[in-house]
């Protein structure tokens, strides 16, 4: 199984090895880059407000080669020599870059190595005033964890507040945290100080015109300036695959960029090796990569087994349509006196950047293992 450190290529290769291993399947996870852990993107580049990884780490019950860099401390020939498939779920590791007037200054950072450096306790390049360029999930990301860090945030998206492709509720907590955000704006201009680092950033408000293909209005610039005073930017603004490694792999890449796969059975142009996750499908949810590795793992086995043996594996439920007249019995079901929605909030919070609600909290060790352990489709 060959992985990289980012993204879904940590849920969609879990999912992949979990039913590889029902399978009765001999199993190894080789990671591809500089990263330690195995669980790439989710451990070192998100906050401590996600999941807990240590119960995910202690059951899986698969054999990691950990800073192991396929390509130069092992070949994909190598692999292909000593294995009958491989699963290759590289994510989307390889930032998209803005390209802006004077962008090498030291004030500019990508999300990506900035939640890196946090999350490995590394010195981080940032200061007390932050502009986040983006409006996705990394960017949201970005700017709770600088917020965590005593940093005033400000996030530039050249849409309306509707269009952010973030998860709603993560960008609303980032907002009730002390983030401002600042719409139909794009960035113009980095505006360097007489030391090489940053001073502030130029946008350019814009107006939405015509619709797209993404089913969203095209933002069209004005001529209308303005500066917002910063001395970091995180560029914040998507995530592709790295076509230099598929390239050098062997493996066709298909004309959006992604990693060219059969359809029906995930199967690469390269004989017995399979893909799956966002190198596939571009960036996606974490849905879409367990259900595609789940998908690889059955045609996998299907292929070396002979025979289709997920069914007995993991059987089909069977259930009517007609609702029981009394509950079965369960805990799920008792009723149990719950308090007032002010002490529910109370409880449910603690203290954030200057003092305020921090809006989420990281799940425990317990509760992660159980939810870890509910089949997908509950």
């Amino acid at each position: 199984m060959v992985r990289r450190n980012r993204n879904d290529s940590v849920p969609v290769s879990m999912m992949w090895a979990r039913f590889v291993i029902r399978s009765n399947r001999a199993f190894t996870q080789s990671g591809i880059g500089k990263h330690r852990g195995p669980f790439g993107e989710r451990q070192v580049g998100r906050y401590d407000n996600r999941r807990p990884l240590g119960p995910l780490r202690d059951h899986l019950g698969v054999e990691f080669f950990c800073a192991t860099a396929v390509g130069a401390d092992i070949r994909l020939n190598e692999l292909d020599n000593m294995h009958n498939a491989e699963f290759i779920s590289i994510g989307t590791r390889k930032e998209s870059w803005m390209y802006l007037p004077v962008t090498e200054l030291k004030g500019v950072l990508p999300a990506l190595v900035f939640l890196e450096a946090v999350s490995k306790r590394e010195p981080a390049p940032f200061g007390p005033k932050v502009v986040v360029i983006g409006s996705g999930n990394a960017a949201v990301d970005s700017t709770r964890t600088a917020l965590r860090k005593g940093s005033a945030v400000t996030v530039i998206y050249r849409r309306e507040r509707k269009d952010m492709p973030a998860i709603k509720e993560e960008a609303d907590a980032a907002e009730a945290e002390g983030a401002r955000f600042v719409f139909l704006a794009t960035p113009h201009r980095i505006v360097p100080d007489e030391h090489g680092g940053v001073k502030g950033v130029e946008v350019m408000k814009t107006r939405l015109g015509e619709f797209d293909s993404s089913g969203r209005r095209k933002p069209v610039p004005t001529e209308e300036i303005r500066r917002h005073a910063c001395d970091t930017v995180i560029q914040a603004v998507g995530e592709t695959v790295d076509p230099d490694f598929a390239r050098g792999s062997g493996l066709k890449i298909a004309p959006s960029g992604v990693i060219e796969v059969d359809r029906f059975t995930l199967e690469t142009s390269r004989n017995k090796f399979y893909a799956g996750g966002d190198a596939i499908t571009g960036a996606s949810d974490v849905s879409n990569a367990l259900g595609l590795g789940k998908k690889a793992a059955r045609n996998i086995d299907q292929r070396l087994m002979g025979a289709s043996r997920f069914d007995r594996i993991m059987p089909k439920f069977e259930y009517g349509q007609t609702p029981p007249e009394q509950p079965s019995a369960s805990k799920r079901r008792e009723i149990s006196a719950r308090p007032a929605r002010a002490e529910l909030q109370r409880s449910h919070v603690r203290p954030g950047r200057g003092g305020g609600p921090e809006r989420s909290r990281p799940l425990s060790a317990l509760r992660h293992k159980r939810k870890s352990a509910r089949p997908p489709h509950a």
